[in-house]
């Protein structure tokens, strides 16, 4: 259906639409084809088999001959590697050779990273995440110079931000890197938040904030008007801007105050509410499950996160 107007009839077994290219892998009886977005028939119903190999469409003919397909439907020449994929770079493809080694060519097919990763992924700029031979994840440059050391089973962009972050698992140990790929921060036991202008980095032992390039910032700049967290013998409290104690340090944890002027106050694993003056709107006693995200309170009532990113507010105590 496109604008609620029927564009592929009932006459097939089965349709399966390709998200990468846009447009319907179609199967009528043992033949195959396929249709744009518009339902118009762009590569005939008689193939026995489509495959998608990235930005070609595979067509294996019933006598095991093959040709290859773009997107509108062009036949071009038979292509060298198993798959080609586009990169949110137009100049940048990345490539799969039947060995299912990963690498890169420009838009005019010019090999600029021969095919020796496991994975590729591109980053942004000139930069792509990368996995060796052992399956350790780095980060290289569009000439194949190592930028941030293979060493990593998790590696990613933050969200939002041009910051990077990498975990070794083993050790429980998150480094951060900025934008221009210098570590700024390392830590065993930490949490990543990212929010609209900031990131937070939030361990037992401190919180730490970083602009969306990754360069430190000072919470005073951060929470103009709003309270802060900040840590004291062991301890957590809530300061304001000027860094007066609205809430004392005895909690095992506390967050930042949000937008709408609440913030989190933990205590023996359970979580309270306190309000923009610091005043006490529900004791530490609801149980809420750890996530990537820290808790978030409207009065008394807290976010509860369920797939696909939905969520809901409760006050339900969890024993």
């Amino acid at each position: 259906m496109k604008n609620g107007k029927q564009i592929i009839d009932y006459s097939y077994q089965n349709i399966e639409y390709d998200d990468y290219n846009n447009t319907f892998i179609l199967k009528r009886g043992s033949n195959m084809g396929v249709a744009n977005i518009d339902g118009k028939e762009i590569i005939p119903l008689e193939y026995e088999q489509i495959n998608v190999k990235g930005v070609y469409l595979q067509a294996i003919r019933f006598d095991g001959t093959t040709v290859y397909f773009n997107a509108e439907g062009k036949q071009v020449e038979q292509n060298q590697y198993e798959s080609v994929l586009r990169t949110s770079n137009k100049n940048y493809f990345i490539t799969v050779d039947s060995q299912g080694k990963y690498g890169i060519v420009n838009s005019q097919g010019k090999v600029l990273l021969n095919h020796i990763y496991r994975y590729l992924e591109y980053l942004y700029d000139e930069y792509f995440i990368a996995a060796n031979e052992e399956g350790y994840l780095g980060i290289v440059d569009i000439k194949g110079n190592t930028k941030v050391e293979f060493k990593y089973e998790v590696l990613q962009q933050v969200n939002n931000a041009n910051v990077i972050e990498a975990k070794i698992l083993k050790e429980d140990i998150t480094d951060l890197y900025s934008a221009k790929l210098d570590k700024i921060y390392t830590k065993k036991n930490v949490f990543i938040y990212s929010y609209d202008q900031y990131i937070e980095a939030l361990s037992q032992e401190e919180v730490k904030y970083f602009d969306l390039q990754g360069n430190a910032l000072d919470p005073i700049k951060i929470f103009v008007g709003r309270l802060h967290s900040q840590k004291k013998d062991d301890k957590w409290g809530i300061v304001d801007e000027n860094n007066n104690v609205v809430v004392d340090f005895i909690y095992d944890r506390t967050t930042p105050s949000n937008e709408y002027g609440f913030a989190g106050i933990q205590k023996d694993g359970k979580w309270g509410v306190v309000d923009s003056k610091g005043n006490i709107i529900v004791n530490p006693i609801y149980k809420i499950e750890e996530t990537n995200r820290e808790p978030e309170f409207i009065g008394p009532y807290y976010k509860v996160y369920y797939g696909y990113g939905e969520s809901y507010y409760t006050n339900d105590v969890k024993n």
